[in-house]
């Protein structure tokens, strides 16, 4: 979810115009296959690459006083990653990546994107 608040103004879409303090929600929900390639597998440490391929469900409210302009829809969408994964002891690694959200243009909505880190525990099984 992204948030942003516009200062006071007057703003107009099409032939309509409204004063008034906005407020800005985005809520994105990536739908995505992703695969990564590993460097050195196995490695103490092991940076990868990744990419991921799919949709995304984009839902943009406007909301000025008592009026609210919201839109809905998928776009299609990439995901580069790039990361490193430090291995902690046999059962367990940290994970450390950047991934680049891209949601392509559709007819109701420009396109979106937003960049994203992660931080995190891979849990290894015996097998």
């Amino acid at each position: 979810m992204f948030y942003e608040r516009r200062a006071y103004d007057t703003y107009t879409k099409g032939t309509v115009s409204v004063s008034g303090t906005q407020y800005r929600y985005i809520n994105a929900v990536p739908i995505l296959i992703t695969t990564n390639y590993h460097f050195k597998p196995g490695e103490k440490i092991s940076p990868f690459v990744g990419l991921g391929v799919g949709a995304m469900s984009m839902n943009r409210d406007t909301n000025m006083g008592v009026y609210v302009l919201s839109t809905d829809t998928w776009h299609f969408a990439l995901k580069p990653e790039v990361g490193v994964l430090v291995n902690a002891n046999s059962q367990l690694d940290i994970l450390l990546s950047g991934k680049y959200y891209t949601g392509f243009a559709t007819s109701d909505m420009p396109a979106q994107s937003y960049f994203a880190f992660n931080i995190g525990f891979v849990f290894k099984s015996g097998m």
